[in-house]
C-alpha cells in the first residue's frame, strides 16, 4: 500500500577490522611498540515524509539525509634525529661566521637560534627506523556532511498554484597533518578544517490569466559559505616558538609560523601549516524571473525578465599571511644546521587583503513560435543582457 516516508541506517566501525603491517608487524620485528588500528567508522541515515496537508490543496515533502565518517590515515615524514636535535652532524658542518668547521661537526648549542630550540621541544622525535624516521599514530580523517530539503506546493485556486522549495547542505571535513597541535605538520591547502555550508530558496507562482495567458513568477535566493582553516586555527604557540615581526590578527592566526627544511618533512608535511590558509569564500546571489507566455492564433509569444542583484562574492586568498622559512645548506653545509643557527634562506610574509565583489546582471527577451504552415515553423527571438563586471564594494 502508499507509504507516507521511510527511514534508512548505513552502519560499519573497525570492529572486524585487521591492523596493517606497517603498524604492526614491521614494528614488532624492529622491536618496536605496535601502533594502534586506523578508525574506520561510517554511520549514513536518512528519513523521508510527503503527503497532504490539505485535501487537493496543499501538499508537502521533507528530506534528510546525515554522515558521518572517521577513517584512520598514514602520515609518515622524516624529522631531525636526536643526534641532529642536539647539534651534532655525522658530516661537515660550517660555522658561517668563519667559513671554517665546527669541532667534531657539532654546533655547540649556545648558539642555537632561541626560536629554532623552542620549535624543537614542539616537533615529535623518531619513532620508526630507517629515513622516514616519524609515524604519527592518532592521524584520522573526520567528514561529516547533512542535507535537508523541504518542499510545499499549494493550491489557491483553480488559476493560482504556489510551491516553495528550501534545500540546506552542510560538511564539515578534518584532514589532519603529520604532527598535530600548533606544530600542525602539512604543506597543502587540500589538508586542514573545511566547512561548506549552503541555503538555496526557491519559490513559484504561476497564474492562469485566460486560456491563452500564463505567467510564470520565479524567486530564487542561494548563500554559500566555504571556509578552510588550518586545524590549529585560533590556538596561539608558546611566546619562545613566535617569529619576531610575524603579526598576530584572530583573523589568521593560530598555529607557528610556516618552516620547511630542505631534506625533510616528505610526503606533504612541515613545520607549521599551509600558506594558503586560513582562506574562504561566501557568496549570495538573489535572482527574478517572471515569464509572460501568450497564444494567439498561429503565435506563441513569451516575455520575460530575468534579474540577478545583488550579488555578493567576499573571499579571501592570499599566501603567507603567518609567515613561510626555507632553510638550506646555504650557510652551514647541513640544513638542520642552518636552521638550528636561524639562518634563513627564503622567507615569504604577505599583507591580508579580503576582497569584497558586487555583482548585477539583467536580462529581457521577446520569443515568437509562429506557425508558418503544417511544415514550416519559424522561431524568432530578440534578447538584451546587461552585466556589470565584477565591482570592490568599498570601491
Amino acid at each position: 500500500g502508499y507509504s507516507p516516508g521511510g527511514a534508512y541506517d548505513y552502519y560499519r566501525n573497525d570492529r572486524f577490522d585487521s591492523n596493517t603491517y606497517f603498524n604492526e608487524d614491521f614494528r614488532t620485528e624492529r622491536g618496536l611498540a605496535p601502533l594502534p588500528k586506523f578508525k574506520n567508522d561510517q554511520n549514513q541515515y536518512g528519513a523521508h515524509l510527503g503527503g497532504p496537508i490539505v485535501k487537493d490543496k496543499a501538499f508537502f515533502f521533507a528530506d534528510y539525509e546525515g554522515t558521518r565518517i572517521t577513517r584512520g590515515v598514514t602520515r609518515i615524514t622524516r624529522v631531525p634525529t636526536l643526534d641532529e636535535r642536539r647539534g651534532v652532524f655525522s658530516g661537515t658542518v660550517r660555522d658561517p661566521l668563519t667559513g671554517q668547521p665546527f669541532p667534531n661537526n657539532t654546533i655547540p648549542q649556545d648558539r642555537f637560534d632561541p626560536v629554532a630550540r623552542a620549535i624543537l621541544a614542539l616537533l615529535p622525535e623518531p619513532n620508526t627506523p630507517g629515513a622516514n624516521n616519524y609515524t604519527r599514530p592518532d592521524a584520522s580523517v573526520i567528514d561529516n556532511a547533512d542535507r535537508f530539503l523541504g518542499r510545499v506546493d499549494l493550491r489557491l485556486s483553480n488559476s493560482d498554484n504556489v510551491f516553495g522549495r528550501y534545500i540546506y547542505t552542510t560538511r564539515e571535513r578534518v584532514l589532519p597533518g603529520w604532527f598535530g597541535g600548533v606544530i600542525d605538520g602539512t604543506s597543502s591547502s587540500a589538508l586542514g578544517d573545511q566547512g561548506m555550508d549552503s541555503h538555496g530558496l526557491v519559490a513559484g507562482w504561476t497564474r492562469i490569466i485566460s486560456p491563452s495567458l500564463v505567467n510564470e513568477f520565479r524567486f530564487s535566493f542561494i548563500k554559500a559559505d566555504s571556509d578552510m582553516t588550518q586545524v590549529p586555527f585560533g590556538e596561539d604557540p608558546p611566546a619562545a616558538a613566535r617569529v619576531p615581526g610575524v603579526p598576530q590578527d584572530p583573523l589568521f592566526s593560530g598555529g607557528v609560523t610556516g618552516m620547511n627544511i630542505n631534506g625533510y618533512f616528505g610526503g606533504g608535511a612541515k613545520i607549521g601549516s599551509p600558506n594558503f590558509s586560513p582562506k574562504f569564500q561566501h557568496t549570495r546571489q538573489t535572482e527574478f524571473l517572471n515569464t509572460l507566455s501568450w497564444l494567439k492564433n498561429d503565435h506563441q509569444f513569451k516575455f520575460g525578465v530575468n534579474v540577478m542583484a545583488p550579488m555578493k562574492n567576499e573571499y579571501l586568498d592570499v599566501p603567507g599571511t603567518r609567515g613561510d622559512l626555507t632553510f638550506r645548506n646555504t650557510f652551514t653545509g647541513q640544513a638542520v644546521g642552518d636552521f638550528l643557527l636561524g639562518y634563513v634562506s627564503d622567507s615569504l610574509l604577505t599583507n591580508v587583503h579580503v576582497v569584497d565583489q558586487r555583482h548585477w546582471a539583467t536580462s529581457f527577451f521577446v520569443q515568437d513560435d509562429w506557425k508558418v504552415s503544417s511544415n514550416v515553423s519559424l522561431n524568432l527571438g530578440l534578447r538584451y543582457d546587461f552585466i556589470t563586471p565584477a565591482l570592490e564594494a568599498n570601491n
